[in-house]
């Protein structure tokens, strides 16, 4: 009798451990939506290409999904050296505008902070000018140099687990890094081709003022050459007929001209130094 028991039983274990096996392989419903949300965000994010829009749909992203009441997202700007804040999702009026932080100021909170995950949980008082306690979460991209923070503040949403806060904001935090760094690049790209548009308009200008200068050195060479060719010839063909006083003047018209190619000859030596 206790033989059949225990088998009768083992269909029942058997139904239990694969209820376990399915619920821990498939999310609750809750979580499920969390990630569809988190793919949608993504998405849109994957598809902005400005910088100050991007950092806002970050910011307003993260915090709505996971349920915070503040997020700020930092950047790295090699300007000042610090991390500026870029965008604020949340009530401003409850929150002082937030400061640059150095990247001395960002390992302190390092040490200062509990390490969970990719990120840190700060207890209260550390993230300067929030009150309560705060996650705070690098980007970090595959070069290993960071290149924003996100910080959160007043979680809302309290059927939220530790865990799954912890796994959200990782996967958040990889998806966001790679648009920033995909708007980055197509920043500079763009960088690059104002440059390369505004070094052929340069050189197009100074292919102008070649062409200028050319047109008008040939001329004023030519002006005096002229002078001095037209009047040689007149002292050649008529040296033995000219009065003193005409061949006096046809050379001081020839010594003139010859100055003044001259001062054009030293100008144009004076300008290739």
């Amino acid at each position: 009798m206790e033989i059949l028991t225990a088998a009768a039983l083992i269909p029942v274990a058997a139904a239990a451990a694969v209820l376990a096996w399915r619920r821990r392989a498939k999310p609750p419903r809750a979580d499920t939506a969390i990630l569809e949300e988190i793919l949608a965000a993504t998405h849109r994010w994957n598809g902005i290409r400005d910088l100050p829009e991007l950092a806002r749909a970050i910011a307003a992203s993260v915090g709505d999904i996971l349920g915070f009441g503040h997020t700020i997202l930092y950047l790295w700007s090699d300007d000042s050296k610090s991390f500026e804040a870029r965008a604020l999702n949340g009530d401003p009026r409850t929150v002082p505008e937030p400061a640059p932080l150095g990247w001395d100021g960002f390992q302190a909170l390092e040490r200062s902070c509990e390490r969970i995950g990719a990120g840190y949980r700060c207890p209260e008082g550390v993230l300067a000018g929030v009150g309560g306690p705060g996650w705070l979460w690098p980007l970090r991209p595959v070069s290993g140099d960071v290149v924003g923070l996100l910080a959160l503040h007043r979680p809302r949403n309290r059927s939220l687990t530790r865990s799954t806060v912890i796994r959200h904001l990782d996967f958040l935090a990889r998806q966001a890094t790679s648009a920033l760094e995909s708007v980055g690049v197509l920043e500079a790209l763009a960088r690059r081709n104002e440059e390369v548009t505004e070094a052929t308009r340069q050189l197009r200008g100074l292919a102008d003022l070649k062409k200028n200068l050319v047109a008008n050195v040939g001329h004023e060479l030519r002006t005096p050459l002229t002078s001095i060719s037209a009047y040689t010839e007149m002292l050649q063909r008529n040296l033995t007929s000219l009065d003193p006083g005409s061949l006096e003047d046809f050379l001081q018209v020839i010594a003139a001209e010859s100055d003044k190619l001259s001062r054009v000859i030293d100008d144009i030596l004076d300008l290739g130094r």
